[in-house]
């Protein structure tokens, strides 16, 4: 891969997991969404009532692309890199999804 596609790359990935330079900080308990969102998603999937399944997997989105800002998938490797001087600088790789969520989440997908 070239320059410009590990830019791309890494970037993209950022775009992704989330806003990554906005800097702003939240309380996820003072969120009502959130609250309803981890009263669901951590269920588990093969004893819930069939009727919960979509409300589960709808939670566990909610967690993963509103509340958690900096994850990729589990089948690729995504560094923050910034620009500096001419130089690339590396900042962090960023976790992979099942670093964070439960193994028995499924990754979900970009819509």
């Amino acid at each position: 891969m070239n320059f410009k596609g590990v830019i791309a790359s890494s970037l993209l990935c950022g775009y992704l997991a989330g806003s990554i330079f906005s800097g702003s900080y939240r309380e996820p308990e003072r969120y009502p969404r959130f609250q309803e969102a981890v009263k669901y998603a951590y269920m588990d999937l093969n004893t819930a009532p069939t009727e919960l399944h979509e409300k589960i997997l709808e939670s566990r989105s909610i967690l993963a692309f509103e509340y958690v800002d900096r994850w990729c998938a589990d089948s690729v490797r995504c560094d923050l890199i910034k620009l500096e001087d001419g130089k690339i600088i590396f900042l962090e790789e960023l976790p992979h999804f099942h670093d964070i969520f439960p193994a028995d989440w499924e990754e979900p997908k970009v819509k």
